[in-house]
């Protein structure tokens, strides 16, 4: 089966690299429309990092319906299941555990926790209908940017509803029973109002590994409303996500719970004014919701939850209600000049969080404390950043920037912070573009990881931060090569012995080394591959390196795609973890009355990620993360 699948790939990448191109200047012109037609080319933003831009093309012949489908490709990071089951992205070597250092924005707006800042609770298999392109950013420090500092920005540009005029209607079905029913409609309706709308409910079946004796389960079934509005200059978007999921390894001590469910609600209401003279305002109310419950028996070690765990006598069911609110609101003026861009910014959030109800189970009986509970009760953060983009000459563009930011956590005094980031962006010549940046910030610790730590106090994390990357283009093919160097101080970890989050008196230094290629065979076919390594060691929480290879193409009615997504061996914990080749391979056809049918088949060889864990009790084992599976979808446009 996996030889005839590798000889089957082998074949097609020969055919699709000596294709002719036919009917070449029907062909040009199609290209040309879709480069006109190609959003990103308005919406990116060099300033921000390195960028990876995958197109509403790149989405349509992948068929990437879910984020997660596009975030296992992110170079230079794992996606991996945390302890509550959620996709994560995670850096080399890290555990997988609750990441703070990812922020996530879907047109002006972030939709990152409020509670964790990790946008992946709610938004790891995030319906991607209503979305138009993604840009991720390597992103370091960035300026120009209404968010807390941060060490990637990923943005999701959701289609323009005046240019769609278009319903469409989708079904997916895959054989681990997992289905979507998606519908999605975006119309203009007179000369200065338009509207869209996306609606989808889901279920996702992932395996469920035995441990201890236990089946655990990830399995999530999600709910999805997307409204977005037009008229003249002002944007209203209003989003609801209504995401139920099962707890996994939740915090049970074995990693075994008897049973744990996670509930999850993220709703927003966000008004983009643009005014004349490059000047942007953004408001927004976020309500985030959640509800976690778990139970295991005394036996096998009960629940930690920091606080209030007693090794002699340990919460047996635990249960939290949360409610979160955050009042954000970002004004942006552009000034621009013959030789300088200069951007002027400033935003102030203010995060609530209120418990509804915290109640535990041990030995002695039931004890809500709702009242008594150690939480922050809210955190506001205020910045001023301004950044310059200054043309030296024709070729070489350098980018300053300083971002001013105080904050204050509920009970602690307000403090302080600068920010500073350079960069220089230089075609040497028509063909070889450098791009380099310098930057050194502070990543602030987020409400929940302040709650869990040992005083109930942290310190940011300082991080230096050197970033460049050089491309060069020759005929149709074009090589990148990626370098980055972090060096981050008062390194916040959990501490075992203590059962919290401290700061760590050891530094962190950690070398990312990219290398990507593109080959352009055909208007709408192209081949791409890329590895990387970093110098973490094998003997870490996740793999150390990775790469991909990747080809697709259009053949008149047809559409071909495949990728392979490779993660390196690596050992942690004492165990070893081989190395992982994760094949998938879609087609589609475009059938007349413009029905659309595709076909996906997902991990093909078997040999998908394997995630390894070590328990609290000291026991330890590996599991799959992935499922073999085939998908197919049914679409209609009206």
């Amino acid at each position: 089966m996996k030889k005839s699948i590798l000889l089957l790939l082998i074949i097609t990448a020969f055919i699709i690299s000596n294709k002719v191109d036919a009917k070449e200047d029907i062909s040009v012109l199609l290209r040309k429309y879709e480069e006109e037609a190609d959003l990103s080319k308005k919406t990116k933003e060099e300033s921000l990092g390195h960028v990876i831009i995958f197109t509403r093309k790149d989405l349509e012949m992948m068929q990437a319906y879910t984020l997660s489908d596009i975030l296992r490709l992110i170079p230079l990071n794992n996606l991996l299941p945390n302890s509550f089951g959620v996709e994560t992205l995670l850096n080399p070597g890290r555990p997988p555990t609750v990441p703070f250092v990812y922020r996530l924005y879907i047109d002006d707006h972030e939709v990152s926790s409020i509670h964790t800042y990790s946008p992946f609770l709610i938004y790891d298999r995030y319906n991607l209908d209503n979305i138009d392109h993604i840009e991720i950013y390597f992103s370091a420090g960035a300026i120009s940017v209404s968010n807390e500092p941060s060490q990637m920005i990923i943005k999701l540009y959701t289609k323009m509803p005046g240019r769609e005029n278009a319903s469409k209607v989708r079904i997916t079905g895959g054989t681990k029973k997992s289905y979507t029913l998606s519908f999605f409609s975006a119309n203009k309706i007179n000369d200065y109002s338009c509207y869209l709308i996306t609606f989808s409910k889901s279920s996702f079946k992932f395996p469920k590994p035995s441990i201890n004796g236990h089946r655990i389960n990830r399995n999530q079934t999600r709910k999805n409303l997307f409204l977005k509005y037009r008229y003249f200059d002002t944007f209203l978007e209003f989003s609801i996500q209504d995401v139920k999921r099962g707890g996994f390894m939740g915090r049970s001590v074995d990693y075994s719970p008897d049973f744990s469910s996670t509930y999850s609600l993220d709703t927003y209401v966000v008004i983009t004014q643009n005014f004349g003279n490059d000047l942007k305002l953004v408001a927004s109310y976020d309500y985030q919701k959640r509800k976690y419950k778990e139970q295991n028996s005394f036996s096998d070690g009960g629940i930690f939850v920091p606080s209030i765990y007693n090794f002699f006598n340990p919460p047996t069911f635990y249960f939290e209600d949360l409610n979160f609110h955050k009042l954000a609101v970002s004004l942006e003026k552009k000034l621009n000049t013959e030789k300088n861009n200069l951007l002027l910014g400033t935003f102030l959030r203010y995060y609530i969080q209120d418990i509804a109800r915290k109640f535990y189970v041990d030995q002695t009986g039931g004890h809500d404390i709702t009242d008594t509970a150690f939480r922050v009760k809210n955190f506001y953060i205020g910045s001023f950043y301004v950044e310059d983009s200054f043309n030296i000459n024709e070729k070489n563009l350098l980018i300053a920037g300083i971002k001013y930011d105080k904050y204050k956590f509920y009970g602690q005094k307000s403090k302080n912070k600068i920010n500073t980031r350079v960069g220089l962006i230089s075609f040497l010549n028509h063909s070889l573009m450098i791009k380099t940046f310098l930057s050194h910030y502070y990543v602030l610790p987020s409400m929940i990881i302040v709650e869990s730590s040992k005083d109930k106090k942290l310190n940011p994390m300082s991080s230096t931060v050197f970033t460049g990357e050089a491309k060069y283009n020759f005929g149709k093919n074009e090589v990148r090569f990626f370098y980055e160097y972090y060096r981050v101080k008062n390194l916040i970890l959990f501490d075992r012995t203590s059962g919290g989050f401290i700061n760590s008196s050891t530094h962190g230094n950690f070398h990312g080394y990219g290398f990507f290629f593109k080959r352009k065979i055909g208007n709408f076919t192209n081949v791409q591959f890329n590895y990387w390594i970093t110098d973490v060691g094998k003997k870490k929480y996740t793999p150390e390196r990775g790469g991909y290879v990747r080809w697709g193409g259009e053949f008149g009615r047809f559409n071909f795609y495949s990728e392979i997504v490779y993660r390196g061996s690596y050992k942690p914990y004492g165990l070893k973890v081989k190395e992982s080749y994760n094949l998938k391979l879609a087609m589609g056809i475009d059938l007349p009355s413009d029905w659309h049918l595709k076909l996906t088949g997902e991990n093909l060889l078997n040999r998908g990620e394997k995630e390894a864990y070590l328990n609290m009790l000291g026991e330890r084992g590996t599991f799959s993360v992935y499922d073999r599976k085939i998908i197919l979808t049914v679409e209609k446009v009206f």
